[in-house]
């Protein structure tokens, strides 16, 4: 990544290792890096590297990274090898301060690799101050990773050691600290323990900006749609956070897209390559909630071209209020 010194790392199946160099400025990661806010450079002793476990559906068949599967990147290059052991970690648990996801972008592509070969990630962190204009500060900490194999195929003769590297994807997640087992009034942090400081001040962007569209945003549609069968929470869309995963909404948000593209008699074999999600609020098994959506087409820069969805995830009463008042707000990308 910028700002860390390259080196090699293994990857390969149980009887052959391969060797390459992981560097973020490589031409293959031009195509992520294009669709993921800038990436800052990365402090001393605050990037890592781990190996991903990649089950058969986390690759789709043509020899995709499914996106979902992605946003594991940061948990084996960040979360576990440099945030479980750093002081900043100590220092903010020791006065109950805990990072929370609030946003998550997840780009993927490339290939084709192996569900039998590693995937290996990069990543880093930065804290970072966050202010509305109000100048009322959030205090993050920003995280973000890209990942690599080998060209492979799943039933093909495993790689050998002159088999060829391949950017398979990047992704950025922020979290905003918060006391979350603190009573309502006690959970934003105002300033952040006298040991840390910020290593940037930002703009602070509310949740809804996900779905505002920018200047390469073409929409389709002139007005939101409800999808026609509204989300059913259980059990299994939860996590140990007590409350629904956070992947689930794209997965939600991908097949809304999808089943409004049979609707119309259009193609569905296409492949999610990118989704951005915005979480405001929490879902509980149990709940109800309609999802709305709108299509858009997005062009960018390099004159590649994709076909997009949006949606606003809320409940049907919270639907009649603000639309910052929805719960969760994201884009869905589809290429062939």
């Amino acid at each position: 990544m910028k700002g860390v010194s390259a080196r090699a790392a293994p990857c390969g199946s149980r009887r052959t290792e391969v060797r390459y160099i992981l560097a973020v400025d490589a031409p293959d990661f031009a195509p992520f890096l294009e669709r993921l806010p800038p990436f800052p450079e990365a402090k001393e002793g605050r990037s890592g590297h781990g190996a991903m476990a990649v089950r058969y559906e986390d690759v789709t068949q043509d020899g995709r990274l499914a996106v979902r599967a992605g946003a594991q990147a940061i948990g084996v290059s960040v979360w576990q090898p440099v945030l479980e052991r750093h002081p900043a970690s100590r220092a903010l648990l020791a006065q109950g301060i805990v990072p929370i996801l609030t946003r998550l972008v997840v780009v993927t592509g490339g290939g084709p690799f192996s569900a039998r070969v590693p995937v290996h990630a990069d990543g880093a962190f930065e804290l970072v101050e966050a202010r509305d204009v109000g100048r009322k500060s959030r205090f993050r900490v920003d995280m973000w990773a890209t990942m690599r194999s080998v060209r492979s195929s799943t039933f093909g003769p495993p790689p050998g050691p002159d088999a060829e590297p391949v950017a398979i994807g990047a992704m950025w997640a922020e979290h905003v600290v918060t006391r979350p087992f603190a009573p309502p009034d006690e959970r934003s942090v105002s300033e952040l323990p006298r040991e840390l400081a910020p290593e940037r001040i930002v703009a602070h962007t509310d949740p809804p900006s996900v779905i505002a569209g920018d200047a390469t945003t073409r929409w389709i549609d002139d007005a939101w749609r409800a999808s026609e069968t509204p989300i059913v929470f259980g059990m299994s869309h939860t996590d140990s956070n007590q409350h629904v995963n956070s992947l689930a909404y794209p997965i939600l948000l991908e097949e809304a897209a999808l089943h409004d593209r049979a609707r119309r008699g259009e193609g569905t074999s296409l492949f999610a390559s990118r989704f951005e999600m915005a979480y405001r609020k929490p879902s509980f098994a149990g709940e109800r909630l309609v999802l709305r959506i709108r299509r858009y087409e997005r062009t960018l820069p390099s004159g590649r071209t994709f076909l997009g969805v949006a949606g606003v995830f809320a409940t049907k009463e919270e639907h009649e209020g603000p639309l910052e008042k929805a719960r969760v707000f994201g884009t869905i990308e589809l290429e062939p």
